[in-house]
């Protein structure tokens, strides 16, 4: 059983960064896709400057 723990926390310390990455990447191409449309539709009018 020792094995086992030893095992689940050496194969959840090496999932953890990656999953954190991830989860940065999914924040930023949600950010992304919320800010470019309004930028671009700002670029676009003739308010924009």
């Amino acid at each position: 059983m020792k094995k086992v723990d030893t095992e689940v926390e050496n194969i959840s310390s090496i999932i953890e960064p990656v999953m954190m990455v991830m989860l940065g990447v999914v924040a930023f191409i949600i950010v992304a896709a919320v800010l470019l449309p309004i930028y671009s539709l700002a670029g676009n009018s003739s308010l924009g400057g």
